[in-house]
């Protein structure tokens, strides 16, 4: 794509995504279509202009939508979800069942089981076959196996494999009033933007490899804008082109930054999205923490942090234990006791 229509395009996707953010729906729907007009062969666009009509309640505008974009981006997971969400909001539960099916048949490639198992429920639940409930019951019971393997290799606090612990880590309960956000996962791969076109030369994952004197990515690149909105449209980009890990970073960045600037509510959306791109990377969780800390939540804080200590533990990652214990160093009350820690943490056993 010429540099010239690389800026008109990313600028267009930039205030689309600006303006869903901040509740402009009609706005967003401007951008977007400018965005798709000037290169017809995107699918981020036609996902961003699915997901703000579904929110509209605008079923079948958002079903041509996603459709537009799944013509583009067959393997596109967001579009199929999206797809599949819209479906149900209109009653049509075969077919929301037909996509998932689909998005399971692409997770269980990718040897992303409880992905998969989570889609294929869902798949069961809209439309029930004999088919689904065996594929979900297959499905758990490879979860089971994978937890039980975890299990034995001596890193298993007690009640670290709930089924909800990864899900209680999420945000929950109100933080601040949440405008309506674009996509909510990422675009699978679509012949990628230039990244260095976005972050600058040497970004991770620009041409598909670190540039010469790339940071890794848990630094900020050098040249990464230091506007959180251009942080924001930096980060979709990244996860545009399947840098999940790059993208997360950066979306964790443009959180923190928001959170600076008061506005706790868009620190939450870019989280959000952080972890739709990457559910597994600790900085998104301690972002969360941060934002609880900052709107006073100091319980829910020190909860997500028990939670992501139990789990980091069950895995063995001495990496991300040591991130969430410099969090804990860095949290302290003036009168000298740790917000955020409520438990003693579980060190691996041998």
């Amino acid at each position: 794509m010429p540099d010239p229509i690389f800026e008109r395009y990313k600028e267009a996707l930039r205030a689309g995504h600006v303006a869903a953010l901040r509740g402009r729906p009609d706005d967003a729907l401007q951008h977007y279509r400018l965005a798709a007009s000037i290169a017809p062969d995107r699918a981020l666009p036609h996902v961003g202009m699915a997901d703000v009509l579904l929110r509209l309640g605008r079923h079948d505008e958002a079903l041509t939508a996603s459709a537009a974009a799944l013509r583009l981006a067959p393997l596109d997971e967001a579009a199929l979800d999206l797809t599949a969400r819209i479906h149900s909001a209109g009653g049509r539960g075969a077919d929301a069942a037909a996509c998932l099916d689909r998005l399971v048949d692409i997770r269980e490639r990718q040897g992303r089981t409880e992905d998969a198992c989570a889609a294929a429920s869902r798949a069961n639940d809209a439309d029930p076959t004999d088919v689904r409930r065996d594929r979900v019951a297959a499905l758990r019971a490879a979860v089971d196996t994978e937890r039980a393997r975890l299990a034995d290799s001596g890193w298993a606090p007690e009640a670290a494999d709930d089924l909800g612990a990864a899900a209680a880590l999420a945000p929950t309960g109100p933080v601040a009033t949440v405008a309506p956000v674009g996509p909510v996962a990422p675009v699978a791969p679509e012949a990628p933007l230039d990244p260095e076109a976005v972050v600058g030369p040497g970004a991770p994952g620009a041409s598909g490899e670190p540039g010469a004197g790339a940071k890794p990515a848990t630094q900020a690149p050098e040249s990464v804008p230091v506007d959180p909105d251009a942080l924001f449209v930096a980060a979709e980009d990244l996860a545009a082109g399947g840098m999940a890990q790059e993208a997360a970073h950066l979306y964790v960045l443009a959180s923190t930054q928001y959170l600076e600037a008061g506005a706790a509510d868009t620190a939450v959306d870019a989280c959000l999205r952080a972890l739709a791109t990457a559910p597994a990377e600790t900085d998104v969780h301690l972002a969360l923490a941060r934002i609880d800390l900052a709107t006073g939540h100091d319980d829910r804080a020190a909860e997500k942090l028990d939670l992501l200590d139990r789990l980091l533990t069950l895995e063995g990652d001495e990496e991300g234990l040591a991130k969430v214990a410099a969090f804990r160093e860095r949290t302290v009350s003036p009168d000298g006791s740790t917000r955020t820690h409520r438990h003693p943490r579980r060190t691996p056993g041998p």
